[in-house]
Order: C-alpha cells, then sequence, then structure tokens
C-alpha cells in the first residue's frame, strides 16, 4: 500500500514537470498585481496631453484669451524747451564719466543725447531761456567754459490738468487757450525798452508782435501760427535780420 501511493506521488509530480501549461491555466483569469501590495489601476486626466494623443496628426491646439496688463500711468511729458549742452563729440566714455559725475553734484537732470554721430551731454529741462542761461553762466565760470544753451525736446512732469486731458481722450494743449505757435524774439524787465521794441518789430515783419508779463520780465513775441513748420519758415527770417537770439514757443507753454 505504501508503495502504491509513493508510486502515485511520483507519477504527478513527473506529470506537472512534463506539462506546466496545465498548471498555468488554473491562474488564468485571477487579477494580476504589480507589487505585493495590490490597487486598482485608474488613468490620470490631464486636457493638454489628452489632447495630444487624441490627435491624429503631431500638434494640438490649445486656445486662451490673454489679458495684458494696464498700461503704466506716464510721469512726463515731451515739450520743446532748453538745456545746458557741455559735451559734444565722438567719445562714449568721456560723454558717460561726465554724466555719471554732475548727476552726484548737480539737482538738474544730465542727459546724453547721441545724434549726428556725435554723443551730447546736455544738462535741465527748462520751459524759457532765461533759465537756461542762468544754468550756463554759472557752468562757465566753474568747470565749463564752453558751456552753451541749446533749443531741444526736453521733459517735465505731467500735471492733474494733463491726466484730466489724457483720461479725457484729449490733447493737453486742448486746455490751454493760447492755441498756436509764436517766436520769443526778446525779454527784458524795462517796459519802455519792450514797447520801443514792439513797434520796431511790427514795421520790420508786418505780423502781429505783442508782449507778455511773467515775474519782472516782460515777453515779446512774434506771429500766431498754426504749424511749427510754418514758424521755423519765419524764424528763419527773423533770425537772418539779426535777431538770432530768437526761438519758437509751443502752444503747451
Amino acid at each position: 500500500m505504501t508503495f502504491l501511493k509513493s508510486t502515485l506521488v511520483l507519477f504527478i509530480i513527473v506529470l506537472v514537470a512534463c506539462n506546466p501549461q496545465a498548471v498555468m491555466r488554473e491562474r488564468q483569469g485571477k487579477a494580476e498585481v504589480d507589487s505585493v501590495l495590490f490597487y486598482k489601476k485608474h488613468d490620470l486626466s490631464d486636457p493638454f496631453i489628452d489632447a495630444i494623443l487624441s490627435t491624429p496628426s503631431d500638434h494640438a491646439e490649445l486656445h486662451k484669451t490673454l489679458v495684458p496688463p494696464p498700461a503704466p500711468v506716464p510721469r512726463y511729458k515731451q515739450i520743446d524747451g532748453f538745456r545746458v549742452q557741455i559735451f559734444a563729440g565722438f567719445d562714449s566714455l568721456k560723454a558717460n564719466s561726465l554724466q555719471y559725475r554732475l548727476n552726484q553734484e548737480m539737482q538738474d537732470s544730465v542727459y546724453i543725447k547721441h545724434e549726428e554721430e556725435l554723443y551730447k551731454v546736455q544738462i535741465g529741462d527748462f520751459h524759457y531761456r532765461p533759465q537756461a542761461d542762468k544754468l550756463k553762466r554759472s557752468l562757465k565760470n566753474n568747470q565749463f567754459p564752453g558751456a552753451w544753451t541749446v533749443q531741444t525736446i526736453i521733459q517735465v512732469p505731467i500735471t492733474a490738468q494733463d491726466t484730466t486731458a489724457l483720461s479725457n481722450n484729449t490733447s493737453p494743449t486742448d486746455t490751454v487757450s493760447d492755441e498756436f505757435f509764436k517766436i520769443q524774439v526778446f525779454a527784458t524787465d524795462d517796459e519802455a525798452k519792450a514797447l520801443t521794441m514792439l513797434q520796431d518789430l511790427r514795421s520790420k515783419f508786418g505780423l502781429p508782435v505783442y508782449y507778455s508779463k511773467a515775474d519782472i520780465l516782460y515777453k515779446i513775441f512774434i506771429g500766431k501760427f498754426k504749424t511749427r513748420l510754418e514758424t521755423e519758415k519765419k524764424l528763419k527770417s527773423v533770425q537772418k535780420a539779426g535777431y538770432t537770439d530768437a526761438w519758437i514757443v509751443s502752444p503747451d507753454r
């Protein structure tokens, strides 16, 4: 009897060893696990990746509206004015060195303008020439004997009036009653001299000639021009007549 049991066990072992597929069939249909800890697998959803995988081509289109940030509120505006120029040359290093030094020593703004291959160092933002001339005299008496006044575009702070005009989509000059270009010929603190020059200029040019008083100065003007181009043409004839220091005053002064 013991012999028969041993023979049967040996037969089963040989049968399994020779036909392992019979054992594997019994395991089919059972859930497979990826590790010793059983978990149920779920796909993670991702709109971007899913769009790419579901698109037959190699790209997917995504649509999103980007809202740009609001534009910064401007702090300065550009107008015609005057500055004092102390240097003009090809040496950019010297120009930058001057600007750095003057920024440490002066309260007025110092600029470098690159025009016609020249680096120009200019100081200040002055509405009126006498203001620039005052600084020029101070610079000539100190370190810059060759300083001179130039008419150029300057930067001035935007006022509350300008801000209101811009918010109403109008130009700052629309709020000024003096809406024309004019040529300033002279400024003096002597009223009698101003009146004499008025008569002289009227006889020479046949244009409106008038003056306005600011503090102690009488400022004498020629013309009321609608465009800057027209004013520039007349300025040349005024300067040729001997008034070489004449300059253009814009409507937003």
